[in-house]
């Protein structure tokens, strides 16, 4: 395939182009048809603003509990109980996940405690 005057773009076989390149780890690939060179120059800077957005917001992003929980399953990953860790995780990523981890507390946690004990997971042995 045809390159042009930019690095990271191309033509294809049929003549249109195509961004192509990874910027600063993370690849970028569009197809972008019959534009032309110009354009597809300026939606290569748009994509490189993103990523480099995307990168700043992560950089300073403070971990949430479903990061922490996947970065434990990967540190216990030759443990034994780390099947059933991982089911436990399951069932509590909808309600803490995407919650700053500072912010995981039994107060945050009761929403999963009611739903729980509403599916009649636990019974109180004095119910029977």
């Amino acid at each position: 395939m045809a390159r042009t005057r930019t690095p990271g773009i191309r033509v294809d076989r049929n003549g249109g182009l195509i961004v192509d390149k990874e910027h600063r780890g993370i690849p970028i690939y569009i197809r972008l048809g019959l534009l032309s060179q110009e354009q597809a120059e300026q939606r290569l800077i748009e994509e490189i603003d993103r990523v480099n957005a995307l990168l700043q917001c992560n950089a300073n992003r403070r971990p949430t509990f479903a990061d922490c929980a996947a970065r434990y399953l990967t540190d216990s990953k030759n443990k034994r109980s780390v099947d059933a860790t991982a089911w436990h995780i399951r069932l509590l990523i909808p309600y803490v996940g995407t919650l700053d981890i500072r912010r995981v507390h039994d107060g945050t946690l009761q929403s999963f405690i009611t739903a729980r004990l509403a599916s009649g997971v636990y019974r109180d042995h004095d119910q029977s």
